[in-house]
């Protein structure tokens, strides 16, 4: 799998910080700067020490929260970054690029993981610069 760059791995791990247990949140702004504040969530542990995060922004719509997006990621033991779904509520998109399947493997589409690694890549640069990271 496509990890993301440095400078995106180091932006991703700002918003993930002392998150390490599935059920931890946060919200990163509080739209007062015009942009739609980030959720991030410790959503599951993977392995040994691999996690899984999902990062999103939320808009309401009939009183139903949509994902506008929301972006999932694997962090590895060795702190590699992984973009791994994608799901946008309002267009009815949801792309599972990777998932784990059994204890230490996983089912993956190579090309469309690194789409949504380059994706994840150019997201967290505004994100950075909109919450001012």
């Amino acid at each position: 799998m496509k990890s993301l760059n440095k400078k995106s791995a180091a932006i991703f791990s700002k918003c993930i910080a002392d998150l390490l247990e599935p059920g931890e949140s946060r919200r990163i702004g509080d739209a007062s700067n015009g942009f739609m504040p980030l959720c991030v969530e410790c959503i599951a542990r993977w392995q040994e020490k691999g996690r899984i995060y999902s990062l999103a922004h939320y808009s309401e719509q009939n009183s139903d929260l949509m994902a506008d997006p929301e972006m999932c990621f694997y962090v590895g033991p060795q702190g590699d970054v992984f973009a791994i779904s994608y799901r946008n509520d309002f267009v009815v998109v949801n792309q599972v690029a990777a998932e784990p399947i059994e204890e230490s493997s996983w089912r993956f589409n190579a090309k469309l993981q690194k789409e949504l690694c380059a994706f994840a890549q150019d997201w967290l640069r505004n994100i950075e610069e909109q919450q001012e990271l």
